[in-house]
């Protein structure tokens, strides 16, 4: 393998690594943003359902409260007190409550209009066109004979503040009319808490009343406002919150300084709407970070997988050149010597053909022997290198397999001689006398065989 066919290999491992990491990276992401997303989809709702949970308890001491005053006064006119022993009464619990806010939080005033007359705990006089029947607080309440019910909140006109009022009828025992008890309630304590929920950083409250009007909101030039009044994305909130009242439910908008929000909102049980606002980029900071997490991890991971390739390809590469090398030097040193080594062969054989006695024969007879065993295992380390270089070639042709068997005999026979062991040939009558195929092969292996039983035989049994 060369250095470039080597460079081509690695970068098309390295290129594979890349893909199949960027795949699970990729993979990955997608999958724990998902749960990611849920878990701060849940969080969020889980934080409107307790905001919910609170203005509902906080609506519900001003409930109870007027529950109470409502009972006191309605056995007081039955007792036949007048209006200004019921107004004394009012004055009585407005001092009260405003000396202990723990009572009534958000307390304003109590008021009412009882068996024809207003009467005002905090002694305000109203004008001579003043028509308290003609009131919100009043009719809604004469609406809803026997139930507590709050105005829609709104700005009260001397504080200046956003207030709702709290009313139910008075209704005597035998079911007589005497008018109707009031309770305002400044909803400051309570937009404040709502807006200054926060789920991420950068996040904020919102409270919106059925009409779809701002009850709270961080811009306090919002509050009182229509929704719709305010254009753009507002008015989109307004439509999906007509068609989406009764669930939780996300809207992604531009908000009045430019940032996209996700707003999670869900409509509460006397109809006002409450919702949480989270940046969009604080909203998936934590998706953001997960797959920056997940990318760096499968980046470090790759590139260690990379470096442990390319080093398993260079080392692969250098065994392959010393491979190549131990072959190439085997094939030379083994032809090299084949030379000289025929040419001792030759000059046995020669001096076998020539009228010598018995002594020298029998010395150029194993010369040659012993010559013919070694240029086999010559032969054998020439095709071990060409077995390793993949050049080795199974050759088909003819041969005598008579010839063939003498010839490992008179090979084998000089190393029989020298261990105390008998050697007997025993030939198959049924073996044709020509046969087609590689007869050094064949030779190599039965030489070889026999090589190995006579070294690991040390005596007859």
């Amino acid at each position: 393998m060369d250095s470039k066919q080597l460079f081509r290999e690695n970068v098309t491992q390295v290129m594979v690594i890349f893909l199949v990491f960027a795949l699970m990276v990729v993979a990955s992401n997608s999958f724990t943003s998902s749960i990611v997303e849920r878990q701060i989809a849940q969080g969020a709702e889980e934080m409107v359902l307790t905001t919910e949970a609170k203005v509902q308890a906080w609506l519900q001491e001003a409930h109870v409260s007027i529950v109470q005053d409502a009972v006191s006064v309605v056995d007081r006119v039955e007792m036949g007190q007048s209006p200004q022993q019921i107004e004394d009464y009012f004055v009585s619990l407005n001092e009260a409550i405003l000396q202990d806010p723990a009572i009534l939080s958000g307390f304003l005033d109590i008021y009412g209009y009882v068996n024809g007359e207003y009467i005002d705990g905090s002694g305000w006089r109203p004008p001579t066109e003043y028509d308290p029947r003609e009131r919100p607080w009043y009719s809604n309440a004469m609406a809803n004979r026997g139930r507590v019910v709050f105005t829609d909140p709104y700005i009260d006109a001397e504080l200046g503040i956003l207030v709702v009022t709290g009313s139910l009828a008075l209704v005597g025992d035998a079911g007589e009319d005497f008018g109707v008890i009031g309770i305002d309630v400044d909803l400051g304590k309570i937009a404040g808490y709502v807006t200054a929920m926060q789920y991420s950083r950068g996040g904020y409250g919102l409270l919106v009343s059925p009409d779809l009007t701002f009850l709270a909101h961080p811009n306090t030039s919002y509050v009182g406002q229509p929704l719709e009044s305010l254009g753009g994305p507002y008015k989109e909130l307004a439509d999906e919150m007509k068609d989406k009242p009764e669930r939780i439910a996300a809207f992604t908008m531009r908000n009045n300084m430019g940032i996209v929000v996700i707003v999670f909102y869900r409509q509460m049980y006397n109809g006002w709407y409450i919702g949480i606002a989270s940046p969009r980029s604080s909203y998936f900071q934590d998706v953001r970070t997960m797959a920056f997490v997940l990318s760096f991890i499968g980046l470090i991971m790759m590139v260690v997988l990379s470096a442990f390739s390319i080093r398993i390809n260079m080392a692969r590469y250098r065994s392959d050149e010393e491979n190549k090398a131990k072959s190439s030097f085997l094939a030379r040193v083994s032809h090299e010597i084949r030379t000289p080594m025929n040419s001792i062969l030759g000059m046995a054989e020669i001096i076998l053909r020539k009228d010598i006695s018995g002594e020298v024969y029998e010395y150029a007879s194993v010369i040659k022997q012993a010559g013919n065993t070694l240029l086999s295992i010559i032969n054998d380390i020439l095709d071990f290198s060409k077995i390793e270089s993949g050049r080795v070639a199974i050759e088909s042709r003819k041969y005598h397999p008579a010839s063939l068997i003498n010839d490992v005999v008179n090979v084998i026979r000089i190393q029989v001689a020298e261990k105390p062991i008998d050697f007997f040939v025993n030939l198959d009558g049924s073996i044709p006398a020509e046969m087609l195929g590689d007869d050094v092969r064949i030779r190599q292996i039965l030489i070889n065989i026999l090589n190995n039983a006579i070294k690991y035989t040390r005596r007859v049994i």
